[in-house]
């Protein structure tokens, strides 16, 4: 029977969807991440359909977002996104903590995520030996060059008509400085650290909130580094949406994987 129970540990916030006729200890083990602005109840259908094939899944709300949202503070762009990021990935030893504590194994951890969470999927992967496995659904394995290739954007888009040179020049120089925290979780600069990981990535040919080309390139590098353990799936048409079929997809993917 798939459950799902709210817990907090250490003031984060998570619910736990699993089935209850499997041994904790042998369940294997996901964290999965939403989106920005969105909360861990948006995620109850991607946790339901990995807890079905076994696994007991874990979805915190991301910092300011749910039920660590604040009150009259509205999310700032940029600057609160990346913030988000690192204390994702800061927070999840916290997590793994609870887990140990309960009777899960905290030694084999698969994470996964939607958008903002398929970021934290990919910086996860690059810094945790432990996280063994991911799934990124429309995410991006390139914080560095997304969060450059966004502030252009926004810059010739009515931006510099908007604010003067100076304010630009200052969103500029904080992007270079957060770059040089970035490199050190950017999955398309440490392609060693996944070589080995099994890896799924879905994206929409179409997307324009967070474009393919991240995902397309990684791939390509992927295969020219003779990487054995990802896959690659794209929907031509699709947009900043996630289909059911790659959920499908991404549980067969990593099942294949698990059971060589």
């Amino acid at each position: 029977m798939i459950t799902i129970e709210k817990k907090t540990t250490k003031n984060i916030p998570f619910l736990v969807v699993e089935d209850k006729d499997i041994v904790k200890s042998s369940a294997p083990v996901m964290v999965f991440y939403h989106g920005w602005t969105n909360a861990k109840e948006s995620l109850m259908t991607q946790a339901y359909v990995f807890a079905l094939d076994g696994y007991a899944v874990f979805v915190p709300d991301a910092l300011l977002h749910g039920e660590r949202k604040q009150e009259n503070r509205a999310l700032e762009g940029t600057t609160d996104f990346y913030r988000i990021l690192f204390q994702n990935v800061k927070e999840l030893p916290t997590l793994r903590e609870y887990m140990e504590e309960n009777g899960y194994d905290g030694t084999d951890i698969t994470v996964g995520g939607i958008s903002m969470g398929g970021f934290t999927t990919s910086m996860l992967l690059t810094t945790y030996d432990w996280v063994t496995a991911g799934a990124s659904f429309i995410g991006c394995p390139d914080p560095v060059s997304f969060g450059k290739d966004m502030l252009v954007w926004q810059y010739e888009n009515g931006g510099k008509e908007k604010y003067p040179k100076e304010i630009w020049d200052d969103y500029f120089d904080q992007m270079d400085r957060l770059a040089s925290d970035l490199r050190h979780y950017s999955l398309a600069e440490n392609l060693n650290k996944i070589l080995e990981k099994p890896y799924f990535i879905f994206h929409g040919g179409k997307d324009e909130v967070v474009p393919v080309k991240y995902d397309r390139l990684l791939a390509e590098d992927l295969k020219k580094s003779h990487g054995k353990h990802f896959r690659y799936s794209e929907q031509p048409s699709g947009g900043h949406h996630v289909p059911y079929r790659s959920l499908l997809e991404a549980i067969d993917f990593l099942n294949n994987e698990r059971n060589q």
